[in-house]
């Protein structure tokens, strides 16, 4: 007994050793596994594999506050990144708004400075009297490829032109097709209603109100045809608004594309009366 004493105080002691070099939930823990024994009846080695099991559990706790705190020192950088982020992206769109505005202040010094360009008589189209006048600050310099291209613009709108016009009066076609469609369809309405009306006077000798009847619970074949003829109108209606406003849009597109090529008309016309001057 004596000598249990005597290794129970030298492990208390070695435990109260190296509690000194921890902190203090730790020293606890070891003073509370130094203090505690196997308790009776227990198997030694399940006891040993509980304590290892602690250990474990403890060394995890501390993997995985360790884990948090950089989760934590992650978190804090992404949110860093993304503000200095932020801010560098409306930097550089503020750099390159004042590059543009630079560029185009920069292109419009460069548009004004005098630039000598070398003409040819035979390159001169502008003409006054069939002379040359004597003050060209009112002249423009172009191009004949720009000519060729304005030409070539005006072919092409002509051909864009006469498509409209096709599809125009296709359209104007579709558009008389419906009409007559609609007129059979408001026809046979009037047919309906006049077959209608000939079987109420043979069995009722008098016309009867439809609509009363369907509100005094009339019969079925009333109701279905009363039903046909609503959804016959609301069709024809609706297919006579359709038309009318694709008419009324080729018509403004058609009056858009005449106008336009109009002036390019007049302007080729004038730089071709020009050329033949010369």
């Amino acid at each position: 007994k004596g000598e249990d004493d005597d290794d129970g105080s030298q492990v208390a002691s070695d435990r109260s050793d190296g509690g000194s070099s921890s902190d203090e939930s730790d020293g606890e823990d070891e003073d509370d596994n130094a203090t505690e024994s196997c308790p009776t009846g227990c198997d030694p080695a399940l006891f040993a594999a509980i304590q290892q099991l602690r250990e474990r559990r403890l060394d995890n706790e501390i993997l995985v506050n360790e884990a948090q705190r950089n989760v934590e020192v992650l978190r804090r950088q992404n949110e860093s990144n993304a503000s200095k982020a932020r801010i560098i992206d409306s930097a550089l769109r503020q750099t390159e708004t004042e590059i543009r505005a630079f560029q185009t202040a920069k292109q419009n010094k460069l548009n004004e400075l005098p630039m000598l360009v070398p003409l040819r008589l035979s390159q001169f189209l502008y003409l006054v009297d069939g002379t040359l006048p004597a003050d060209l600050s009112s002249a423009v310099v172009f191009t004949n490829t720009g000519v060729q291209q304005l030409k070539d613009r005006i072919r092409w709108y002509q051909l864009e032109k006469q498509e409209l016009r096709k599809q125009h009066k296709d359209m104007e076609k579709e558009l008389a097709n419906e009409i007559r469609v609609s007129k059979g369809k408001q026809m046979k309405i009037a047919e309906l209603e006049r077959k209608a009306n000939d079987i109420q006077m043979l069995k009722f000798g008098q016309l009867v109100d439809l609509e009363y009847l369907e509100r005094m619970g009339s019969s079925s074949s009333a109701t279905e045809l009363q039903e046909k003829l609503r959804s016959v109108e609301l069709e024809c209606h609706n297919d006579m608004r359709g038309w009318e406003m694709k008419l009324k849009e080729a018509n403004a597109q058609l009056t858009s594309e005449t106008k336009r090529n109009t002036d390019l008309l007049h302007k080729i016309a004038d730089l071709t009366q020009r050329q033949r001057e010369l």
